[in-house]
């Protein structure tokens, strides 16, 4: 399970993180930083860039002097494609992008007596929607360098079973929460979708579970354990750099684990905000676990070094 830290490494920021993701300040937070409409500048951009690449003579005078103005003005029935933030970019992105699909049809001509061509219409409207989605929905450029390291390294048989224990730890906790929850309905809610994650008979696979199990652990089904080594993959490439909040958004930007926790939660009958919040809880709850054990090994180890200097450790031993 070990991963190295360097020295210099500052846990503040980790321990210190906020451990709860409340769907009250979410909203305000959506309140604060509405989505964000096209702009002139943006625009601007898109032509200045298409004009570089384009090909055919009269679109690429259009993209050099067309009036930028217009453009925003028809292409105003972009930002209507959009839906609300969440911490699933990717989706969200596919969301747009089958309103846009709709959108762009019934708009198609109005856009082309701005344009003076079909081609150049559908070049602009898709690298404007292109640029729409980058500011709404961001998805960091260390999520996608972190989805090929992951797929080069894998997890041994021995630490999928230590995963799958911390797993049901976290599983077992977010039901503990629940229970303390004064709503009955949010309760009923958040343990109707973590019942998904569970499996009711023990599972012999689960060595480490099974041998430490006295009654109150919980025994994982296979997408979930699935699920959590991919949390594990990505916790590794991440120690020294995230807090809880960056690795839980980093996770819910990666569609191999998006689709995984979708899969699990297909058939619960709970709303898309109250799944977000579990995603988000599991998530983050899993990587202070990770974390709190590995700066806990970093600690032993820095007082080790420190209290016995490597050259005097020859000396201490006496040969009988």
């Amino acid at each position: 399970m070990a991963a190295q830290f360097c020295k210099n490494f500052n846990v503040d920021d980790i321990l210190r993180d906020e451990d709860e993701f409340d769907l009250t300040k979410q909203k305000e937070l959506e309140a604060e930083h509405p989505l964000q409409k096209l702009t002139l500048q943006q625009v601007d951009k898109a032509c200045v860039l298409l004009a570089e690449k384009c090909v055919s003579t009269d679109a690429r005078h259009f993209f050099q002097s067309g009036s930028r103005p217009a453009i925003l003005e028809t292409t105003t029935f972009m930002f209507n494609c959009l839906g609300k933030r969440t911490k699933f970019p990717t989706t969200a992105r596919e969301k747009a992008w089958s309103a846009f699909h709709v959108a762009y049809q019934q708009n198609m001509l109005s856009i082309k007596a701005v344009t003076g061509s079909a081609q150049a219409s559908m070049w602009l409207c898709f690298h404007l929607f292109e640029l729409l989605l980058d500011v709404n929905y961001p998805i960091t450029p260390q999520a996608q360098e972190n989805e090929a390291q992951e797929e080069e390294e894998s997890l041994s048989e021995n630490v999928k079973d230590v995963v799958c224990y911390i797993g049901g730890s976290v599983v077992q906790k977010l039901k503990q929460r629940c229970l303390r929850l004064k709503s009955s309905e949010e309760k009923e809610e958040k343990l109707k979708c973590l019942k998904h994650f569970v499996q009711n008979d023990e599972d012999e696979a689960s060595v480490l579970t099974t041998a430490l199990n006295r009654g109150g652990l919980v025994f994982l089904q296979q997408n979930s354990k699935d699920f959590f080594c991919l949390l594990e993959r990505k916790a590794r490439s991440v120690f020294q750099t995230n807090t809880q909040q960056e690795f839980s958004a980093m996770c819910g930007q990666s569609q191999e684990v998006f689709t995984l926790f979708q899969d699990m939660t297909s058939e619960c009958e709970v709303s898309e905000e109250m799944k977000e919040l579990i995603f988000v809880q599991m998530a983050q709850l899993f990587f202070k676990i990770r974390v709190h054990h590995e700066c806990r090994k970093f600690l032993d180890q820095h007082k080790y070094d420190t209290c016995i200097p490597a050259k005097g450790l020859r000396k201490g031993l006496k040969v009988k």
